[in-house]
């Protein structure tokens, strides 16, 4: 955690997403048990580029921050392209990632891709392995990592997951951006493709 100073050093900002935002320091207050114990100093802070607030505490100026609200950013993905089951799941697995809820983030995105394999037919899941095998070599994906992954999205069996291996935040995010890429190849690029293909043999007016 960085230190409650004037300017809030953090990677992104929380609500647009901004890498390395200038946060800077708005206002100031204090407070402390009813007896005088636990004191803690408050700083809120705003984004220069959007204006979005962070409200940090320390044991005092200067001092470590211990908690920030809002503490993560809000991971999004383009969802008017998805199937509505598809969508639901997928968000649900994006609010777990934002909140650090790493392994009911890998229970969801299992679940997203149940949702895939019943949108898709049969043939979903090996649709779904495809797009990973080809992002394997792509990223680099070392084996052990990819193993872990591939038993998480489409290994295992239906219900609360309790069998799926625990995830890290290095493999969590690693897995973020394969379902991220997974569904844009599935559902997203073919729609923006079609939309694109309609809207050049739409007869044109005068």
């Amino acid at each position: 955690m960085p230190n409650l100073r004037d300017e809030l050093e953090i990677s992104r900002c929380p609500h647009c997403g901004i890498d390395k935002p200038s946060m800077i320091y708005s206002a100031q207050f204090e407070s402390d048990r009813h007896y005088g114990g636990n004191k803690r100093a408050w700083r809120t802070y705003y984004c220069r580029s959007c204006g979005g607030a962070v409200l940090a505490s320390a044991p005092h100026v200067g001092g470590v921050i211990f908690s920030m609200y809002p503490s993560g950013t809000k991971e999004t993905f383009d969802f008017q392209y998805l199937p509505q089951t598809v969508a639901e799941d997928f968000k649900e697995a994006l609010s777990c990632y934002s909140e650090g809820c790493y392994n009911a983030f890998a229970a969801m995105a299992r679940r997203t891709v149940q949702s895939i394999s019943a949108d898709l037919g049969a043939k979903g899941s090996d649709k779904v392995l495809g797009q990973l095998k080809d992002l394997k070599e792509m990223a680099q994906i070392d084996d052990e990592t990819f193993e872990v992954l591939k038993q998480i999205v489409v290994g295992g069996h239906d219900g609360a997951h309790p069998h799926l291996p625990p995830l890290s935040v290095e493999r969590a995010g690693v897995l973020l951006e394969m379902m991220k890429d997974v569904l844009y190849q599935l559902f997203v690029r073919k729609a923006r493709v079609q939309e694109a293909i309609t809207l050049r043999n739409k007869p044109k007016t005068e």
